[in-house]
């Protein structure tokens, strides 16, 4: 890994890490600093002369969660869209799959666990934001 590499998954760690701490305090994500990621990150990652498709991909990511939200009524959160799709810009396609089906197994247990524990309702929508953070960390040391 490079150092400009580093230092993009150091500014997407600093990113989740305040979106989900605002996703745990109000259950919604800002638009605008997911926005502003996206592009940065994208436009750094084609000047460093990754493919325009590699970075693409890795954005449909974040382009289908949208449309599944969109699809479920708000089900999944929209904003989530807008962060797969920041850390699609940077990961390329499979290693956002894979950043995607941890935070899911990940959200999964939890919910799981706190269901079994009566601690939430079926209804209760966790913030899943956190997982991705703590996803991205695994997936980055793998």
């Amino acid at each position: 890994m490079g150092v400009v590499d580093m230092i993009i998954a150091t500014i997407i760690v600093a990113y989740l890490l305040i979106m989900a701490i605002i996703d745990i305090r109000n259950k919604a994500i800002p638009i605008v600093p997911g926005v502003v990621m996206l592009i940065v990150v994208a436009v750094v990652r084609l000047v460093m002369g990754v493919s325009p498709i590699t970075v693409g991909a890795g954005i449909g990511i974040g382009v289908l969660l949208y449309g599944v939200s969109r699809i479920s009524r708000g089900e999944i959160g929209e904003a989530d869209g807008l962060v797969y799709a920041v850390t699609g810009a940077a990961l390329g396609m499979l290693k956002n799959c894979e950043l995607l089906l941890v935070s899911l197994l990940l959200a999964s247990l939890v919910g799981l666990v706190l269901l079994i524990f009566k601690k939430v309702g079926r209804k209760y929508k966790l913030p899943f934001v956190p997982f991705t953070l703590v996803s991205y960390g695994m997936v980055m040391l793998l």
